[in-house]
């Protein structure tokens, strides 16, 4: 019985730094724009403080889904890309959507937002269910 508590009291202690690294991690990198591609889903935040202008999101979106040469940095090639991006789940979170507006414009912040929900209206597994998710916090 004593081991059974020791090994217990080991493992709840394991558990309890690792959620403490996980949240100092998190909280490192919140304050930029960051891509994370644990096992099946790939996570992709836009912070809206580290974003000076709507190259930078697109140089994101380069980096995080690999678009070659050809993508042209336009809203309508990147709604085209995420439609057709299925090699895994994906979600795109927007941070501090306020920030982002004043940083890249309303009409831009207004384009960005609508390019996200089509693609992800659009871009369903072969189940018919979304591959795609969107998330934004203002």
């Amino acid at each position: 019985m004593k081991n059974f508590f020791s090994l217990l009291s080991l493992t709840v202690t394991v558990a309890l730094l690792s959620f403490s690294a996980q949240a100092n991690d998190a909280a490192a990198g919140s304050s930029e724009m960051n891509v994370q591609s644990p096992e099946s889903t790939l996570y992709i935040t836009i912070s809206g403080e580290s974003v000076r202008s709507v190259d930078d999101i697109h140089n994101l979106f380069i980096k995080a889904l690999g678009l070659g040469a050809g993508y042209s940095k336009t809203f309508e090639s990147l709604q085209a890309e995420l439609v057709k991006f299925k090699s895994q789940r994906f979600q795109v979170a927007i941070a501090h959507g306020g920030l982002l507006s004043l940083n890249i414009g309303a009409e831009a912040h207004d384009k960005l937002l609508d390019v996200l929900n089509n693609a992800q209206e659009k871009n369903l597994d072969n189940f018919g269910y979304p591959n795609m998710m969107v998330y934004y916090w203002q």
